[in-house]
């Protein structure tokens, strides 16, 4: 089995689980679970790290595994390395098949207001777009938490062949969405379309038009879920639209990533979006 180690070298243990359908997975808590949900190298993991960094930093909240979730042994060097990444410029690889974990988001208070779901490379796969979705996520769709649902989407990405095989899986996902949970539409990378910046604001109008553009299918569907008027007009749709940049990054002569976090606009604009979600 394979995992991450320091300076991102790979080790191997026989002894824990290389499977991720085998992985057990526990949810202890009732509190609401937000879901960043994307293709693999969408940038969840990257979102995260600044989403956590921002929540520490700024809002002098805590950010802490749950060590509940799992219990193999392999889950220690998980959350560790997610931990440590948060502060640390080297941006971290693409995560593995069972690099799966929950983070909890805690406030000056000592009070659990949710916790963070990453799901690895599992949610989507090119390969195999119908796939079933593993046990560990099958069990966050069906858990009584209220979820809210990141759906990252960026422009341009990949073919259109492939956009629309990502938009057929959000699609299938709708379909087991609660009307009690949320869904969010994080328009991911944003720095590097300089034409949707104005006088340096975002147009959020702009982008919103060009998204429905890009996944006009899936944004149908989603609007079928609110009123006949958002049917009619999918730009009218009730669902928040977050544009975001979580960093700029460079290849150092040694081959490191290192990463640069982005403006705190970015996060800012998330965590009241979040917040209002789920009116914390």
């Amino acid at each position: 089995m394979r995992y991450y180690l320091e300076n991102n070298i790979w080790d191997e243990d026989p002894d824990e689980p290389n499977d991720p359908n085998r992985l057990r997975t526990f949810i202890t808590s009732n509190e609401p679970i937000i879901v960043p949900w994307g293709p693999r190298c969408g940038g969840r993991t990257v979102f995260l790290l600044r989403f956590s960094s921002y929540l520490v930093k700024v809002l002098n909240y805590e950010v802490s595994i749950d060590w509940k979730y799992r219990t193999d042994k392999l889950y220690s060097i998980v959350g560790e390395h997610f931990m440590e990444s948060i502060n640390s410029p080297i941006a971290p690889s693409g995560t593995g098949l069972v690099n799966l974990f929950m983070a909890k988001v805690q406030d000056p208070n000592e009070r659990t207001l949710f916790s963070m779901f990453e799901g690895s490379e599992l949610f989507f796969s090119l390969q195999c777009p119908l796939a079933t979705y593993i046990p560990a996520i099958n069990q966050i769709i069906n858990a009584n938490n209220i979820k809210v649902y990141l759906f990252f989407l960026e422009f341009d990405w990949m073919r259109l062949k492939e956009r629309r095989l990502y938009a057929d899986s959000l699609i299938r996902l709708l379909s087991r969405i609660r009307k009690i949970d949320k869904i969010i539409i994080v328009v991911n990378k944003i720095d590097r379309y300089p034409e949707f910046f104005k006088n340096s604001k975002i147009d959020v109008a702009l982008i919103k038009e060009r998204i429905i553009y890009e996944y006009p299918k899936l944004f149908e569907r989603m609007a079928k879920r609110g009123s006949l008027k958002c049917f009619l007009n999918p730009a009218l749709m009730p669902y928040d639209l977050i544009p975001f940049s979580s960093a700029e990054f460079n290849q150092t002569y040694d081959g490191d990533l290192l990463m640069t976090y982005g403006s705190d606009i970015y996060p800012e604009t998330m965590w009241k979006c979040i917040k209002n979600n789920l009116k914390l």
